[in-house]
Parts: C-alpha cells; structure tokens; sequence
C-alpha cells in the first residue's frame, strides 16, 4: 500500500474531470476528516432511497367502531428496495438499510352515523404501538362523520424493523369505513 501527500490537485492540462478510484472502489473518508465543498455538488447516485409510496384505492369496510384496526393498502407505486408488502399491509427495512427515515400517512375515515366522538391513526412498529406517533382528532360538535388526518414524522428504524398503521373511529352507531383514498410513504434521510 502506498500513501500519496500532496497539497493540491490539479488537472493536467486545462480544466475538466479528475477522477478518483474505478468502478467498485471505496473512497473513505476517515472520522475527524471534513470533505470542505465550496464549488457546485451534483452528488450523482445519492439518494432518499430506500423508500416507498403505497396508496389504497379501495374501501375498507365492516371496521369495527371503536377499535384500532390495521390499514390495508393495495397498490405500491413505488418500492426501491422492495421492502413494501400487500399481503402483511406493512413497510419492512430492508437489509443493511437502518437509519432515520421519514414515514408519512393519511388515512381517511368514515362513519355510518353523522357524527363522531374522535379519530385517531397510530404508526405501530414491530407490532406494537409506535408512541408517541399517534394523531388525535375529536368532533367537538361539528356533526361531520368522516376526518382524514396527515402525518408527517422521522422514526430511527433497524433492518428488520417493520412499520403498519391503525385507525380508530369512534362513531354513535354503525360501523366505519377506511376509505380508499390514503397514501403510505416512507424514505431513509441521507
């Protein structure tokens, strides 16, 4: 292994494209080191990935009133390391990806009656309720029966960990629908 000191870079002739390493190489830069770039950064092949857009765009019928049950989603539209499954209706991450990503929902629900008591949508990891992502809205005498809140929030996640989300709506009689309009993403922070 040979160690190359110089100060300064410099294309041969003129001005262009120095290039560093070959295709399948790492270049590492060491812990303590700053990479310093005051010039213009197009940063090619990095990304926001792994990351996920699922939709749902059929209703969910028959949910129980009063009862958090389990969003299912029907359609991927975009999947970049196929983490997505609509079978488990569940996000998992995946190998050597954990990190801090930022997950995303809304999820629309309606009752049989006018009105409501409250809604709530909660992001469950692993099976168990992610706290304290959880959103909360009560009717407070606007004699609406359906609300479709958003969410917006960054989570730490392992590989492995898998992401699900719940709704609950609590009307004065009747059961709930899930409606088909919700949209599910998710993406891993640089």
């Amino acid at each position: 292994m040979s160690t190359l000191k110089v100060d300064t870079i410099l294309k041969r002739t003129g001005t262009g494209t120095i290039t560093v390493g070959q295709s399948g190489d790492t270049i590492t830069i060491p812990s303590g080191a700053t990479l310093n770039s005051a010039g213009t950064n197009t940063l090619e092949g990095i990304n926001n990935n792994p990351s996920f857009i699922a939709t749902k765009t059929s209703n969910q019928t028959g949910v129980s009133d009063n009862t958090f049950t389990k969003v299912t989603w029907d359609n991927v539209v975009s999947d970049s390391n196929s983490g997505f499954s609509t079978s488990n209706n569940r996000y998992t991450i995946p190998s050597g990806q954990g990190g801090l990503y930022q997950i995303s929902v809304s999820n629309y629900m309606e009752g049989a009656s006018a009105s409501f008591n409250y809604h709530q949508t909660r992001l469950y990891k692993n099976g168990s309720f992610l706290s304290p992502y959880s959103i909360q809205y009560n009717d407070d005498g606007f004699n609406t029966e359906a609300y479709h809140p958003c969410m917006s929030l960054l989570v730490s996640l392992a590989e492995g960990d898998y992401i699900e989300v719940y709704g609950r709506l609590d009307v004065n009689s009747g059961n709930v629908t899930i409606a088909g309009e919700n949209v599910f993403t998710g993406f891993k922070l640089l």
